[in-house]
C-alpha cells in the first residue's frame, strides 16, 4: 500500500498518484508553482491564464529532467521537489529566463579586481551527438546557411569556419568599462554596433543602451523595432523603401549582455530581455 502525494492549490486539498510513478509529483509540482498567481483576476483563456499555464508546463518539464525521473521518482526526491523552497525557487528562476531558453549564449563578466571579460559561445542547432562522458553537444556550424551558404559539401577541409560572434570589451578614458556581446546570427553585428553607439556617443546607461530600439539591414530589406521617434522612423522608411516595422521588440535584433566596471569598483550590468538576459552578482 502507497500513500497518496497531497497538496494544496488554491487551498484546495488534492489527492495524487505517490512516487514511484513521477506523473502525480509533477502534477502537483506544476500545480505548485502556478498557485501564486492572482487567479481571481485573469478569465479563462486570458493571457494571465495562458502564460501561468505555460509556467507550470514548462516547469514541471524541466524538473522532470533535472531530477532523472525518467526511471522513476523516489520518496526523498519527491519531498524536495514539493518543499515550498523549492517551488519558490522555482517561480524566480521561470521569472528570470522564462523569456528565451536557447540559442546563442554571452556571458559578460567583471570582478572586483578589474578584470573584465566577454564570451561568446553556439552549437547552431547541435547536432544531437554528445562526446561520451562530458555532456559537451558538438556543433553543426557547416549547416548554418549564414555561416556556411554553400553547404556542408562544400566546405575547404583544413580552413577555420568564421563567425559573426564578436564579444567586445570597451574602456573610456576615464577607466571605465564595458563588456558585451550577442547572440542572433546576422543581427549580432548591428546589435552590438548600435548599443555601443548608445553607450560612446549618448552616454546612455548600460539598461538604457541595451533596451532602446534596433534596426537591422539585410540586404535591401531594413527590419525597424518600435520607439523610434517619428523623426528617425520617417528619415529611415524614406532611405529604406524596402523597410519593415516590427510590432514589438524581438529577440531577432539580438540579445546585447553587457557589464561595466569603474574606478573605485563600482559595477553596473544590462541583461537583454530580448533574449532572457539576467544580472547576477556573486561574493
Amino acid at each position: 500500500r502507497r500513500d497518496p502525494v497531497v497538496f494544496r492549490y488554491r487551498g484546495v486539498r488534492c489527492a495524487i498518484n505517490p512516487p514511484p510513478s513521477p506523473g502525480g509529483c509533477l502534477v502537483a509540482f506544476a500545480l505548485g508553482v502556478m498557485n501564486d498567481w492572482p487567479s481571481e483576476r485573469d478569465r479563462w483563456g486570458s493571457r494571465g491564464h495562458a502564460l501561468n499555464l505555460l509556467r507550470g508546463m514548462r516547469a514541471a518539464s524541466v524538473a522532470r529532467h533535472e531530477y532523472n525521473m525518467e526511471d522513476g521518482l523516489d520518496l526523498d526526491t519527491k519531498a524536495v521537489l514539493l518543499s515550498e523552497e523549492t517551488l519558490a525557487d522555482w517561480r524566480r528562476g521561470l521569472e528570470l529566463h522564462s523569456l528565451f531558453s536557447r540559442g546563442t549564449t554571452h556571458i559578460s563578466v567583471a570582478d572586483a579586481e578589474g578584470n573584465i571579460a566577454s564570451l561568446t559561445a553556439s552549437n547552431g542547432e547541435g547536432c544531437s551527438y554528445v562526446l561520451p562522458g562530458t555532456g559537451i553537444m558538438l556543433n553543426n556550424m557547416l549547416g548554418e546557411e549564414d555561416l556556411n551558404p554553400g553547404g556542408f559539401n562544400r566546405w575547404k577541409a583544413g580552413t577555420r569556419l568564421a563567425s559573426m560572434m564578436s564579444p567586445a570589451i570597451a574602456e573610456l578614458p576615464d577607466g571605465t568599462r564595458f563588456a558585451l556581446g550577442s547572440g542572433g546570427s546576422n543581427r549580432i553585428r548591428s546589435a552590438i554596433t548600435q548599443v555601443l553607439v548608445n553607450l560612446l556617443d549618448f552616454g546612455m546607461t548600460l539598461g538604457e543602451a541595451v533596451a532602446a530600439p534596433r534596426i537591422h539591414l539585410e540586404g535591401e530589406r531594413l527590419s525597424i523595432e518600435p520607439g523610434f521617434p517619428e523623426e528617425a522612423l520617417e528619415a529611415l522608411c524614406s532611405a529604406a523603401p524596402e523597410s519593415h516595422v516590427w510590432p514589438d521588440q524581438n529577440l531577432f535584433f539580438g540579445g546585447v549582455h553587457t557589464v561595466s566596471i569603474r574606478h573605485g569598483g563600482i559595477f553596473d550590468g544590462a541583461g537583454d530581455p530580448r533574449r532572457g538576459g539576467v544580472v547576477a552578482y556573486a561574493h
